[in-house]
């Protein structure tokens, strides 16, 4: 609702609805067995059992550079979506949670994670968010060998060879002319 004031301007009316603060503990990493490659556990926060909760997402997002400044790729986060929240979350299983898949993750890649609870509002769209886990690294086992380089230094080393390929080809015609 907008309306006229005497100075001329433009007076808004705004309401703001904030959602019960039901998950006020961070997930936080359980065990990770090395020798299990990409999956560990992580521990959920405690919701207490009236909480008007339809269900829950456990998100995982990869930390990056990119990441860090601002998670721009929603395919980069890692979502499962359940009825109830177990006191514990394998992360990297390989299985499907009410249709989402839980992906494996990458070895020597920091995580961090939350959990958001959808609740059971009529009105509108209402969720609750827990504080991000602190960062999570998948330690390699001894018989799992590191990725291929990250495709983004191939578009830095890329150019930077390319420039001292020809630097090398210019200096060679000039000294054997």
């Amino acid at each position: 609702m907008s309306r006229g004031n005497s100075a001329g301007g433009l007076q808004q009316q705004v309401s703001i609805r904030t959602a019960p603060d039901l998950l006020k503990t961070k997930p936080i990493q359980y065990q990770h067995d090395p020798e299990e490659g990409d999956k560990l556990t992580i521990t959920l926060p405690k919701v207490p059992t009236t909480a008007p909760v339809r269900y829950y997402y456990i998100v995982v997002v990869p930390v990056t550079p990119a990441t860090l400044r601002r998670w721009e790729n929603p395919e980069d986060m890692d979502l499962d979506e359940m009825d109830a929240l177990p006191d514990t979350f394998p992360l990297g299983d390989e299985k499907k949670y009410n249709g989402f898949y839980n992906k494996p993750l990458h070895g020597q890649q920091q995580y961090l994670c939350f959990v958001l609870a959808a609740l059971k509002d009529h009105e509108s769209k209402t969720f609750a968010a827990s504080p991000y886990s602190d960062p999570i690294t998948v330690k390699l086992h001894s018989g799992m060998s590191l990725h291929a380089e990250d495709p983004e230094m191939l578009w830095v080393m890329g150019p930077v060879l390319a420039v001292v390929l020809i630097i090398i080809i210019v200096i060679a015609i000039l000294f054997f002319k």
